[in-house]
């Protein structure tokens, strides 16, 4: 009857049991929902076995999140008996919970439990504690790092910087850093990272320390010259392949990519004969002959920063037009010119930008006739500007509206007067999606997600960016 199910629900006081998680319980809005593992009521009834780890439900009253979260060694359980006990280090198996009784137990014998909450003696550092992984300084269980060419002294990638673990096989110890050798003297930390007799400077050059943190051996090895072979630590610290520069120093190579290392914004330094004058990025010209430039990537500088003006890369302003001359101005029918991902300042660029802002300003078609300045070195403008943006990626370059590093102002020869010229599309000034990227985003990476992701104000890219379909015309007459 009503009260033997009464009683059969209540405990020996009489009184009904206690509430446990994942009972069902009333919300504060009187609504149905479940205790969480500490004993709140949440409306998420739904969430256990729903097929994702909720921490608020990670515990044994809920079956884990309804098995959603996995066990871990230590989680409570019960025993086949009613008792309570601890899930051991194989994460499936439940035991009685002997952590920390004086017995050092095999089953709670891991890193998860503090090595049975300290009865079981911890493993040394060094000490294998699974396929690929070691006990690290701090007596963790971490990935083994060692002698990959990075010190690993962070907590992050385990911490190995000790004498146990050789300072990290070697990767946390400083060229010509003291040291003991086996046999007790002294010696320093040579070039592979190990400790050797200090033969710098006795004549003979060691290959123990011919390396340029060790000066080459004191002198005794031969320095490497400009352009020689060599490996440097990148900015992760990991060794690559690279070539000495200048002073001496190994870097990586830069030669040919269009923009002068002098050493003077950048510490690379490749303006010497031995690297060709940085594989003809530096213009050698002293300004009192008409030798022209050197390569197709120079930036028309001269050894003082200045333009050439008779070296073909940046123009004659004074030249005579055959057609009209149109000059960039950050409008949509004279837009400056700039890049993406990669700068190269030669004549297919040149006309390719004198094309675009001749289309841009109405007309068919134009020619270079001068710049300003070359668009890989310098900026003309602080602002938010119309742009034609060259770019390495498979889609054409396009007209866009942003703010860039570096442009150039493009003076053009147009022709193609009064001939039917559709009007170029421009993007909304100044838009940008919720996440703040702007249409140039969506010029380069796509338009897959372009009405998902709108702005406060609801709008996204389908309305405001050409790439997208969107965008407006600003149509000039010739």
């Amino acid at each position: 009857d009503a009260d033997a199910d009464a009683d059969a629900d209540a405990d020996d006081t009489g009184a009904p049991p206690a509430a446990s998680a994942g009972d069902a319980c009333t919300t504060d809005t009187g609504g149905d929902g479940i205790l969480t593992c500490d004993l709140s009521c949440s409306i998420y009834v739904d969430w256990p076995g729903d097929g994702w780890c909720d921490s608020i439900f990670d515990c044994e009253g809920t079956g884990y999140d309804g098995g959603d979260c996995p066990l871990d060694a230590g989680d409570a359980c019960t025993l086949d008996d009613g008792t309570a006990g601890v899930y051991a280090c194989d994460d499936t198996t439940c035991v009685a919970d002997t952590i920390t009784d004086g017995t050092c137990d095999a089953a709670l014998d891991c890193d998860a439990l503090s090595y049975d909450g300290g009865d079981c003696a911890a493993p040394a550092p060094g000490e294998e504690c699974g396929a690929g992984y070691v006990v690290d300084c701090t007596g963790d269980c971490t990935v083994d790092y060692r002698g990959d060419g990075y010190c690993d002294h962070d907590s992050f990638y385990g911490f190995f910087d000790c004498a146990e673990l050789d300072f990290d096989g070697g990767d946390c110890l400083d060229v010509l850093e003291a040291c003991e050798l086996a046999d007790g003297t002294a010696g320093i930390i040579a070039c592979d990272k190990t400790c050797a007799v200090d033969t710098r400077a006795d004549g003979t050059c060691d290959a123990a320390f011919d390396c340029a943190e060790a000066s080459y051996d004191g002198g005794d090895c031969a320095a490497p010259a400009p352009g020689d072979a060599c490996e440097y630590d990148d900015f992760f610290g990991l060794p690559t392949a690279g070539i000495v520069d200048c002073t001496g120093t190994c870097t990586e190579d830069y030669r040919g990519d269009g923009f002068c290392d002098d050493g003077t914004d950048y510490p690379d330094d490749f303006m010497c004969a031995e690297l060709s004058f940085d594989g003809g990025d530096c213009d050698t010209d002293d300004d009192s002959d008409d030798t022209g430039f050197m390569g197709e990537d120079d930036t028309g500088l001269s050894d003082d920063g200045s333009a050439d003006s008779d070296d073909g890369f940046l123009g004659d302003p004074d030249a005579a037009a055959t057609g009209t001359l149109v000059t960039s101005d950050g409008s949509a029918s004279a837009p400056y010119c700039t890049w993406v991902e990669t700068c190269t300042w030669d004549d297919a660029t040149r006309e390719e930008c004198a094309v675009a802002v001749c289309e841009a300003a109405g007309f068919e078609t134009g020619s270079f006739h001068s710049a300003d300045h070359s668009m890989c070195d310098a900026s003309a403008t602080d602002s938010i500007a119309a742009y034609y943006a060259i770019t390495d990626y498979d889609f054409a370059s396009s007209l866009t509206e942003t703010g860039f590093d570096f442009e150039s102002t493009i003076t053009a020869d147009c022709r193609g007067e009064g001939a039917a010229v559709d009007a170029a599309c421009m993007d909304t000034p100044g838009w940008t999606d919720g996440y703040g990227d702007s249409c140039l985003y969506y010029e380069v990476y796509g338009c897959d997600d372009a009405a998902t992701w709108a702005d406060a104000d609801g709008v996204t890219a389908v309305e405001t960016c050409c790439a997208c379909g969107g965008g407006s015309t600003a149509a000039a007459t010739p």
